[in-house]
């Protein structure tokens, strides 16, 4: 089994985990004109606890799964002003996969206060139809092991996910068949808003502990009958799984830091 982890893997600056406390807390004035920096750790769950893979896990009906890999790219990374206004998205590329341990992502933004994160999953069109070969590891972009691009359809996978579940009628038998959701092309690109009050202070930097609820994927899938995606194939799955990642996110922490 993998390792139980989860974690941003980028070619732009990841801070690890650790920050001395400064004052970060909700704010009704709004701070303009000096940059400072957001922390931004997202952690997948399933039931509200962190996802530990190859862990059993039980859908609404009761019928267990296991889940063996879940990686997507996290790109364009912003937030809004409480006055309405937005940062200009930071123009990074992540990706997210089970493979080190967790850390915090830094994003450069103007002092102040906000009400909301965004960001989007998947790639624009522009990355999404580049040559991997031209970039090295760990750029979030290259050949990666196992794969996140299709050689076929020159195109990266925004998303998989993949495990084993029990397909028997009563839900009662071994947890031995393979499930695996392939998803990319253009139009499964997906814009995250995330409701959030939060103040980057002029004295330090503001970290958020975002959830990514894979149970809310799972919960409006159908193990009997929907095992896989390579999304051409399915592409009616395919879009049900990119729509129901949209609400999957949640900020479950504001922390203090100092960079």
């Amino acid at each position: 089994m993998k390792r139980i982890f989860f974690s941003c893997l980028s070619w732009i600056l990841v801070t690890v985990g650790l920050f001395s406390m400064a004052g970060c807390s909700a704010s009704k004035n709004n701070v303009s004109g000096k940059t400072s920096a957001l922390f931004v750790r997202v952690q997948a769950t399933v039931n509200g606890e962190d996802l530990k893979y190859g862990s059993v896990y039980k859908t609404s009906s009761g019928r267990q799964f296991r889940i063996s890999d879940f990686r997507y790219y996290l790109t364009r990374i912003g937030a809004t002003r409480s006055d309405g206004t937005q940062n200009a998205p930071f123009d990074s590329v992540i990706l997210i996969s089970p493979d080190l341990q967790s850390s915090y992502l830094r994003v450069p933004v103007l002092q102040g206060a906000y009400k909301s994160l965004q960001f989007t999953i998947g790639l624009d069109s522009l990355k999404n139809h580049g040559d991997p070969t031209v970039y090295a590891l760990p750029h979030p972009l290259a050949i990666q092991t196992p794969s996140m691009h299709w050689d076929w359809n020159s195109g990266y996978l925004f998303l998989k996910l993949e495990g084993l579940v029990d397909t028997t009628v009563q839900a009662n038998g071994p947890i031995n068949t393979e499930y695996f959701y392939h998803i990319g092309l253009d139009t499964m690109l997906r814009a995250v808003d995330i409701p959030i009050a939060f103040s980057v202070p002029s004295s330090g930097a503001c970290s958020l502990d975002v959830r990514c609820g894979i149970d809310s994927i799972i919960a409006h899938i159908d193990f009997l009958k929907e095992r896989s995606t390579h999304t051409f194939d399915n592409l009616p799955l395919a879009q049900r799984i990119m729509d129901r990642i949209i609400n999957s996110f949640a900020v479950v922490n504001i922390h203090p830091a100092i960079q």
